[in-house]
């Protein structure tokens, strides 16, 4: 059994980098400290006024939540007086 975890190719990459890769099962730990990495990495060039590099790495380990869309009872529903 494969956990398929979809993540940015630049995650990927460091996940590959930093593995010692024992097993596949350890795939969603390699991604979680390659996430953690590169968040440090942003942090650091935001405080060295590299705020564009930071957005830039911010950008490709987390995506912006999709809007929530209205239920189709919400969509549906009239208010009578």
């Amino acid at each position: 059994m494969t956990a398929e975890v979809n993540v940015h190719p630049l995650v990927e990459k460091a996940a590959r980098a930093i593995s010692d890769w024992h097993s596949e099962s350890d795939w969603p730990l390699h991604t979680d400290r390659a996430i953690r990495t590169i968040e440090v990495v942003a942090e650091y060039l935001g405080r060295e006024g590299h705020i564009e590099a930071k957005k830039y790495l911010q950008s490709m380990v987390w995506s912006e939540p999709k809007p929530r869309t209205k239920s189709v009872e919400e969509r549906t529903a009239r208010l009578f007086f």
